[in-house]
């Protein structure tokens, strides 16, 4: 048995028990696939994140200046 990484015994049980779970029920080509969705999407939204960081500081000093005046 693989000895448990330095997080909790919660989280690493947890990610055990989704792991067998889909080599259980999930084809190989099917957890590539899932795996590649994932990265994709973790991509997406953290690129998201620094386009909306870096508007919003923008727009907040816009409407700064347009209720000044």
């Amino acid at each position: 048995m693989i000895a448990p990484p330095t997080y909790s015994y919660i989280e690493w049980y947890t990610e055990r028990f989704r792991t067998l779970l889909a080599t259980r029920f999930l084809k190989p080509k099917d957890i590539v696939y899932l795996s590649v969705l994932g990265t994709l999407g973790y991509l997406f939204v953290s690129q998201l994140i620094k386009e909306l960081r870096s508007i919003l500081p923008l727009s907040l000093g816009v409407l700064t200046i347009l209720t000044k005046e």
